[in-house]
Formats: structure tokens, C-alpha cells, sequence
């Protein structure tokens, strides 16, 4: 993916094996503002389908069927999940 652009949607497959936690998007690594569990969103699998906006410089949105997270700037490498 290209740098995003601010107030751009763009179509997103969020890892989400281990829950939102993390994410790679525009080449940055992005941590969840409040993290979510696995599974209580649609689907459970390994990816969730939706849409990532960068809101701003600094701020993140991915918005699925069942609901939204913000992703601020993570430094490094997330750590693995269990």
C-alpha cells in the first residue's frame, strides 16, 4: 500500500486471529487505543474485512460490520500473541 492520505478510507483485512491489537497499515505499525478480545467481533477467523481512514497523522479508524477501533503509532515490532 501507498502512504495513506489523511481523511482517505481505504478496504482493510485486519489480522484478527489474536483479537485488534495490532495492525500494519501504510508501512507503520498501529496499536489499538482499547484493544478487543478475540472473537466478539463477526467472523472469528483470521482476518476481518472492513475499511481503515487515517482520521489524522497519528490516528487510525478501521470500521467493521459489528463496530469501530482507533489505532494510534506503535514503535517497533508488536509483540507476538500467544
Amino acid at each position: 500500500m501507498k502512504q495513506p492520505v489523511v481523511g482517505e478510507t481505504y478496504d482493510y483485512e485486519l489480522y484478527t486471529h489474536c483479537g485488534i491489537e495490532f495492525t500494519n497499515f501504510g508501512g507503520r505499525w498501529w496499536r489499538a487505543v482499547n484493544p478487543v478480545p478475540p472473537a466478539p467481533y463477526s467472523g472469528a477467523q483470521n482476518t476481518t474485512s472492513g475499511r481503515m481512514t487515517l482520521v489524522e497523522a497519528d490516528l487510525a479508524r478501521f470500521t467493521w460490520a459489528a463496530g469501530s477501533a482507533d489505532f494510534t503509532p506503535h514503535p517497533g515490532l508488536p509483540r507476538p500473541c500467544a
